[in-house]
């Protein structure tokens, strides 16, 4: 192998042990989900916040998102609805580090 042939290989294994980590940061960052349903609601979340949705609730009475975060207490919010309530964004919660998940709770 030549001397220039070597030095491609050096810079391309440099390249791709810096560029890595990255991919993977980036990967868990944009890590999401959506909880089961509760009476026709339901939580969606991103990387550090939760959003809870509800489209026509099928039973009234409150409801609370519920963020599970790392290293720091769980964040809710509550809202009470009346029976088939459109609540297309409410119950913002937000983490300061990562949210694993989030559900909807209902409190008749």
């Amino acid at each position: 192998m030549g001397l220039r042939a070597r030095s491609a290989v050096k810079v391309l294994l440099a390249a791709s042990i810096l560029i890595a980590p990255v991919g993977i940061s980036v990967e868990s960052a944009l890590a999401s989900g959506q909880s089961p349903r509760t009476n026709n609601c339901y939580s969606t979340w991103g990387s550090t916040g939760s959003n809870a949705h509800c489209y026509a609730n099928s039973v009234a009475g409150t409801y609370t998102n519920h963020g599970f975060c790392t290293s720091q207490p769980d964040p809710t919010s509550s809202k009470y609805f009346v029976k088939g309530t459109y609540a297309p964004d409410w119950g913002q919660v937000n983490c300061w580090f990562k949210i694993n998940s989030s559900r909807v709770d209902f409190h008749g």
